[in-house]
């Protein structure tokens, strides 16, 4: 077999080892073997090592190859093989990647470290930082990348500092400046700092220096004092003024050089913020204005309360709840009764700040009390009942939002208050879309697009494209969704940084993917939603994407793992109002009780959902209606299930909504044929000329498990058989194992094969056969899926899968996943043991 032998570290090889690999090179030439050396700075070789590479060149074919640092998705998967199961959360991965610069070794040393130490926790599925222990650094890693920096000169160590202080690219001309050194010496010492490592020279004829890694900056910086860098950064921060620097990168300097009571700080910091608002970027904006408050100590300095009003503006939007309720109650404390108008603005800001965090009953309560104040009317009643919509749409059946929708607007009107109509509008385009009215819904949610995009409102376009995905998904549109819903959360997190709002994007787009059977996404977008939400704590949306995740495990038969995730969702449901979300989370119980083949609980779930709906008179949750009908035929109950199918199918014809007609359709074509009537055959075909009135393949799949069940039942195997057999390939190259199980079995009764092969190989029970989820990994990894994708499927590190993968080649007597793929095309990887 092909051997590869790899010596790390070979530029320090002594003559001795040298001289072993050049004696294998020489005599075990031709045999199938490759020789690697790990080989860092060719300037610190030993000359042994030197002599023996030279060698090679002459006598050898030698491939260069320089390795890059690894890229975000390789970084990810060493760390998620690292921490073992769960997942590396997104903001632990920035801030590791960040650090570390993509070196592998740091990222070890690293994880073991915040593992060792706590510095990172558990969350659901995925992997958090632990907030303030983002800057600890391993011993081991802090002394040898000290050790890189004894040995400079004065000057060296003192333009090196100035970068570590700058934090950004410096040109020559500032480093002249701020060093004070002749420029001969001044270049002499970057060349030093170069040729150590420790500083890269970017641009051309205009070269600029930065620290080239951002450890060896924490450190530097570790080693400085707080003094000597709050000197440096306020001898920059002249330097870069008279230059015409940025507002923000001035004040930066000011903030780190300040001591508390520094009004010229202060001012910059506000400055700074302001400059942020007016380029909507709600963190950064906040970030600074904090920065100013504390840097105030006079209560009453007008520099202090300007910094308030703003933070109780914005803060919610940046996922600083915390500082944005602090500033309100101050504020509102200090305002008097009799100034109305004002405390009427506070009570909807405490408004916002309470939907954000999920509570909707306190949220209610300070609408109502902004509306006493501002009982004449005005734009601020009109911006007080576009809070209260938000609270609707959460909690009250959709005729009542559209009746505070339509108040809204009206005093929007009379006040001529466009930004509050427009926000109002967006608000009745999802009114509309859950009420059943969805094509409409989609019309006004590109009006109201276009307007907040020529007008600047951020959050009303916000608003209006969320509407129009919702509209997509009761269309069935749910690929539009997805995408729609992956832009809008890339451009509130990462351009606006209206965090409560990316996390409703990534948690919409969620639940667009599941639907269209792309569950790796579904599982992704999901997680990323619910990390957003813990982090910036957006608690009003937290419950649903953990709900997908558990549909998504659900349907990939990790039934414990769903059962925790709906346990916390219920538990966070109890604790805040979850309106809509209370029908999603039934329907998953339902789809759970399936799932474990209690008939009885599923029926009991899924009427759930259905009186939800009814209540509600929601048409998105109508649509999750047509799985109650399936759940009373699998518990022997086709009367009840005739009947409330007829009832769905009374409720689609009256709305023009595909995807509601579709499963309606589907579950009436069964209810039909499980009674006997004839007229399930012409339902049959009117359902399937509909498939394709919806996106993607999972959906149209079910429908044709169901109607090709249901031919079969009325004796029509010849229909059934062509339905139930693209219905299992769908199913099983999407990953809904009962599905695919239930339709394999229906093929199996008729006689036909189905897609998947299912042939044996080693006898269950026996030494040799695979576990179920040595089977479930081999199945994956025989679609070509990778490590990372399979950890991902199955909510386990990369590691675990590759240690999976040996003892599943071993079995099978295979030697890599080429012949793996192989073994499972041709259907010889069996069954697992049971």
């Amino acid at each position: 077999r092909p051997l590869l032998v790899i010596v790390d570290d070979a530029h320090l090889a002594d003559a001795d080892s040298c001289e072993v690999l050049d004696m294998l090179v020489r005599h075990a030439g031709d045999l199938p073997w490759t020789l690697t050396l790990g080989w860092r700075d060719p300037a610190d070789a030993h000359p042994a090592a030197r002599e023996l590479l030279d060698t090679l060149r002459r006598d050898r074919e030698v491939v260069d190859l320089e390795l890059t640092p690894l890229d975000g998705d390789a970084a990810a998967a060493l760390v998620a093989a690292l921490l073992g199961d769960g997942l590396p959360a997104r903001s632990l991965m920035e801030m590791l990647q960040t650090r570390a610069a993509g070196n592998p070794y740091y990222l070890e040393e690293m994880v073991r470290w915040a593992l060792a130490h706590d510095a990172v926790r558990r969350s659901g599925l995925q992997w958090l930082p632990v907030p303030g222990r983002d800057e600890e650094l391993p011993p081991n890693l802090e002394a040898a990348l000290r050790e890189r920096t004894r040995g400079l000169d004065t000057l060296s160590r003192q333009v090196l500092e100035w970068l570590v202080v700058a934090k950004e690219r410096v040109g020559f001309p500032l480093l002249a400046a701020v060093t004070g050194a002749a420029a001969p010496a001044l270049a002499d010492a970057l060349d030093a700092l170069r040729a150590a490592g420790l500083v890269a020279e970017q641009g051309g004829r205009r070269a600029e220096y930065i620290v080239d890694h951002p450890l060896v900056r924490e450190c530097v910086q570790r080693e400085m004092g707080a003094a000597r860098r709050r000197l440096a950064h306020r001898q920059l921060a002249a330097v870069l003024r008279d230059a015409g620097a940025a507002v923000g990168t001035v004040a930066s300097h000011l903030v780190e050089g300040a001591e508390p009571g520094d009004v010229a700080a202060a001012a910059a910091a506000l400055a700074a913020g302001e400059d942020a608002e007016a380029r909507i970027h709600y963190p950064r904006a906040v970030r600074w204005y904090a920065e100013a408050l504390q840097l105030v100590e006079d209560r009453d300095d007008p520099l202090r309360l300007h910094a308030l009003d703003r933070l109780s503006e914005i803060a919610a939007h940046a996922g600083r709840v915390d500082l944005g309720l602090a500033a309100v109650n101050e504020l509102m404390a200090r305002t008097p009764a009799e100034d109305r108008l004002r405390r009427a603005t506070y009570w909807r800001r405490l408004a916002t700040l309470r939907v954000v965090s999920g509570d909707c009953d306190r949220a209610r309560a300070a609408v109502e009390q902004g509306l006493e104040l501002a009982s004449g009317g005005g734009a601020e009643a009109a911006l007080l009942l576009s809070e209260l919509a938000m609270v609707a749409e959460l909690t009250l059946p959709v005729p009542e939002v559209v009746e505070i929708v339509r108040r809204g607007r009206a005093i929007a009107a009379a006040a001529g208050a466009a930004g509050a109509d427009l926000v109002l509008r967006g608000f009745e385009a999802l009114a509309l879309a859950h009420g059943g009215e969805a094509r409409r819904a989609l019309g006004l949610a590109s009006e109201v697009v276009s307007e907040a995009m020529a007008a600047g409102h951020v959050l009303a376009f916000g608003y209006a494209v969320f509407a129009g995905a919702g509209a997509n998904c009761i269309l069935g549109r749910f690929d539009d969704a997805a995408a729609s819903m992956a832009a809008l959360s890339e451009c509130m997190s990462e351009s606006i940084g209206v965090m409560w709002g990316a996390a409703w994007a990534s948690a919409l787009g969620g639940e667009a993917s599941y639907h269209l059977g792309d569950l790796d996404a579904a599982l992704a977008t999901s997680l990323r939603s619910e990390e957003t939400a813990r982090r910036y704590g957006a608690l009003n949306v937290l419950p649903l994407p953990i709900v997908t995740s558990a549909l998504v495990l659900a349907a990939r038969g990790q039934l414990g793992a769903a059962t925790e995730r709906l346990a916390e969702a219920r538990r966070l449901l109890e604790e805040r109002a979850g309106g809509f979300i209370e029908g999603w989370y039934w329907h998953a119980e339902g789809v759970l009780a399936e799932e474990r083949g209690d008939t009885a609980a599923a029926v009991s779930w899924h009427r759930r959902v259905s009186a939800w709906s009814v209540s509600r008179g929601d048409f998105w949750m109508a649509s999750l209606r047509a799985p109650l009908v399936l759940a009373l035929l699998d518990a022997g109950r086709p009367a009840e299930a005739l009947a409330e199918a007829r009832r769905l199918a009374t409720a689609a014809e009256t709305h023009d909504l595909p995807l509601l007609r579709l499963t309606v359709g589907a579950a009436l074509t069964a209810a039909l044929a499980a009674n006997g009537d004839p007229a399930a055959i012409d339902e049959a075909e009117r359902t399937l000329a509909r498939t394709g009135d919806v996106a993607g393949e999972l959906v149209p799949a079910l429908v044709r498990l169901t109607v090709g069940e249901a031919m079969l039942t009325a004796g029509r195997r010849d229909r059934a058989a062509p339905l139930l057999r693209e219905a299992e390939a769908v199913l099983a190259s999407v990953g809904m194992r009962r599905h695919r199980a239930r339709a394999a079995r229906l093929l199996e009764r008729i006689g036909a094969t189905p897609a998947a092969a299912r042939r044996a190989q080693p006898a269950a029970g026996s030494e040799n056969a695979l576990s179920a989820r040595e089977h479930e990994v081999a199945v994956l990894a025989g679609t070509g899926l990778s490590s990372r994708a399979i950890g991902l499927r199955l909510c386990i590190s990369e590691r675990t899968v590759e240690n999976h993968l040996q003892r599943v080649y071993g079995k099978l007597s295979v030697h890599g996943r080429a012949e793996l793929i192989a073994r499972m095309a041709n259907g010889s990887a069996g069954q697992p043991a049971r």
